[in-house]
């Protein structure tokens, strides 16, 4: 969906590399990290992503806390 052949094109590499713009990425951080850790989940539609070849591509995410780890001072996410 994103273009990236192996998963090894993103792992370790920071979550700002989907977005076009820091303001993008960081408004984005900031309306899911306000639902936490109140709701434990965040949904929001019509997200612009940036593929890895530049194209955009608009997507609906999902974000939550793995239930295992929901006790922990630093959760563990899981963007979907």
């Amino acid at each position: 969906m994103l273009g990236y052949r192996l998963p090894s094109d993103l792992i370790g590499s920071p979550t700002i590399i989907l977005y076009f713009s820091e303001q993008d990425y960081l408004s984005l951080g900031q309306q899911v990290y306000q639902n936490f850790p109140s709701k434990k989940e965040f949904q929001q539609k019509n997200i612009v992503l940036k593929r890895q070849d530049h194209q955009r591509i608009v997507v609906d995410i999902s974000v939550n806390i793995l239930p295992d780890f929901d006790h922990l001072d630093d959760p563990v996410y899981i963007l979907t």
